[in-house]
């Protein structure tokens, strides 16, 4: 059962990315690792998989959360009782994008909070932009296999977009498979629809060798493919809005929805 807290693994799969005027859509595929935030040395798979050191893929502590390099496990529990989830010591699970040859880009990362029965109480959608600002959504979960969470946008991520409207994320907690989808909507009238999905694979160096040959550039053609997009949107009409100053918090306070 996907509310059940799962070992740590790889996930491979791709992001979707769609207006609804229709001026973009795009896909690409991207793999990404299941960490313990509580043992993440617990995944290094020799020198292919490195945590807190250089390796051809690699996993850093300070990439997330504070960005101060220590365990994550204080910071995620401090984030999510500000949604009032308590875990009680529960495991704590991470799904983030590895480096790739020390360069990492992660648009959204999530962290999965679970109480002692390991059950699922709430999750931390860990938002990056172009700009090196970091926000995130934080929100309780209810008891169904789907959770539906909403937000008010208070983070700017991207120029085509004002800072308004809403999010409503869809998502479906890593076990055997995983998926997100984030649906942008204004006024009630959706504008941008963004989907994650993958399948669970050991965390054995034959299947990092298989997902990173699946796409070889990883978070760099992430990052080329947001800029590229972004050039075709302006180039076909689509409204720019200027950055304004990041939030005052850190964080935005979501609600569950009942399905």
């Amino acid at each position: 059962m996907s509310n059940i807290a799962p070992d740590p693994g790889l996930y491979v799969g791709s992001t979707t990315h769609a207006r609804s005027d229709g001026r973009s859509r795009f896909k690409y595929n991207i793999f990404s690792v299941l960490i313990d935030v509580d043992s993440p040395e617990a995944v290094a798979v020799g020198a292919l998989f490195a945590i807190n050191r250089p390796g051809f893929l690699s996993f850093f502590a300070k990439d997330h959360g504070d960005r101060s390099g220590a365990t994550l496990r204080p910071w995620a529990e401090q984030t999510l009782a500000c949604a009032g989830v308590k875990l009680d010591g529960g495991p704590i699970r991470l799904l983030a994008m590895p480096r790739l040859f020390g360069f990492v880009f992660n648009p959204i990362s999530i962290f999965f909070g679970y109480g002692p029965d390991q059950k699922l109480r709430g999750v931390i959608y860990e938002v990056n932009n172009t700009f090196g600002e970091t926000h995130c959504y934080v929100a309780p979960v209810g008891g169904e296999e789907i959770h539906t969470q909403r937000a008010d946008k208070e983070f700017h991520v991207s120029p085509f977009f004002d800072v308004s409207g809403t999010y409503e994320f869809r998502l479906q907690p890593p076990g055997g498979g995983f998926s997100l989808k984030v649906t942008k909507a204004k006024n009630s009238i959706p504008d941008h629809v963004a989907s994650w999905s993958a399948t669970r694979r050991p965390l054995t160096a034959a299947q990092l060798i298989r997902a990173w040959l699946a796409s070889p550039l990883l978070t760099f053609w992430v990052v080329a493919s947001i800029h590229w997009q972004a050039l075709r949107v302006w180039l076909r009409g689509a409204k720019y809005y200027p950055k304004p100053p990041a939030p005052k918090s850190m964080i935005t306070i979501g609600t569950a929805i009942e399905s």
